[in-house]
C-alpha cells in the first residue's frame, strides 16, 4: 500500500531533500538484493529514482482485489531489452504469443522464450 503521506505531498512529514536522500539509500540497496536461490540468473534490475511528487495514482485488480500503483515514465529502454525469459506456467505458449505481439506493438524487438523449467501447477 502507498502510504497516505506519499499520495498526498502536503501531509508529507519529511523534507524534500531528506525523502530524496532516505529513497535513493534505499534504491541504492535494492540493486543488491535477491534471494540466494536466483544467483544463477543473470538478470539486470531498472529502479528508477522517484521523489514522490507529482505522479499519478492509479488503480488496478488483482486477484480479486484493489491494488493501487504509482504511474511514471520509464526511460527508453527499447534497445537495452533483449530477452524476455517466460517463468513456467500453465499456458506458456499462449503467454509468449501475446507477449511478443505486445512487445512489437511497442516497438521493442525482443526475444520471447519460454522457461526449461517444468510447470509442476495443477493442469
Amino acid at each position: 500500500m502507498i502510504p497516505e503521506w506519499l499520495k498526498e505531498p502536503k501531509k508529507n512529514p519529511f523534507s524534500s531533500e531528506e525523502k530524496k536522500q532516505a529513497l535513493n539509500a534505499i534504491l541504492s540497496l535494492i540493486l543488491y538484493v535477491k534471494h540466494e536461490a536466483f544467483d544463477e540468473e543473470w538478470e539486470y534490475r531498472l529502479c528508477i529514482p522517484f521523489d514522490g511528487v507529482g505522479y499519478e495514482i492509479g488503480i488496478r485488480k488483482r486477484k480479486g482485489d484493489v491494488v493501487d500503483y504509482l504511474r511514471f515514465p520509464v526511460p527508453n529502454i527499447k534497445k537495452a531489452l533483449k530477452k524476455v525469459i517466460i517463468g513456467p506456467q500453465k499456458n506458456q505458449s499462449i503467454t509468449q504469443s501475446i507477449l511478443e505481439g505486445y512487445l512489437k506493438k511497442k516497438g521493442f524487438n525482443a526475444k520471447v522464450v519460454e522457461s526449461d523449467i517444468p510447470y509442476l501447477g495443477k493442469s
